[in-house]
C-alpha cells in the first residue's frame, strides 16, 4: 500500500499531470460582445433589416438606462438608426419616446415633494 501512495503523489506531483488526455482546443471560442461594445459604422447599420434596427434601439434604451453607455454616445447612435428606420417603423419609435417620456414627467411629479403654504 506503500508503494501506491507514493507513486500517486509522484504523480499529482508530475508536472503536466493536469493537461494529459484532454485535447487542446485549436480554434478559440467565439467571444460575445454586447452590442453596445461594437463600433456601429453606417456600413453595418445598412446591413439590419428593420426588425433588427428596431431590436437594437430597445437595446440601446436599456444601456442607456442602466449606464452603460452615455446619453451623448447613446443620442448620436440612435439618430443613425433611427434615419435608417422606415415611416411606419419610426412613427412606432416616435410613439414610443412620447410614451416614455410621459411616463417620466409623471414619476418625476409623483417623487417631487409638494411645498404647502
Amino acid at each position: 500500500m506503500g508503494d501506491t501512495a507514493s507513486t500517486r503523489r509522484s504523480f499529482l506531483a508530475a508536472p503536466g499531470h493536469l493537461t494529459q488526455g484532454r485535447p487542446v482546443p485549436t480554434h478559440p471560442k467565439p467571444v460575445f460582445h454586447a452590442p453596445m461594445l461594437l463600433h456601429w459604422t453606417e456600413d453595418k447599420l445598412q446591413l439590419l433589416d428593420q426588425d433588427q434596427l428596431l431590436n437594437l434601439l430597445a437595446n440601446l434604451d436599456h444601456q442607456r438606462a442602466i449606464g452603460r453607455i452615455s446619453n451623448e454616445a447613446g443620442a448620436v447612435l440612435e439618430r443613425d438608426i433611427v434615419a435608417r428606420l422606415d415611416r411606419r417603423n419610426g412613427a412606432s419609435r416616435r410613439k414610443q419616446m412620447l410614451a416614455a417620456a410621459s411616463a417620466q414627467a409623471a414619476e418625476a411629479a409623483a417623487t417631487a415633494p409638494t411645498t404647502a403654504g
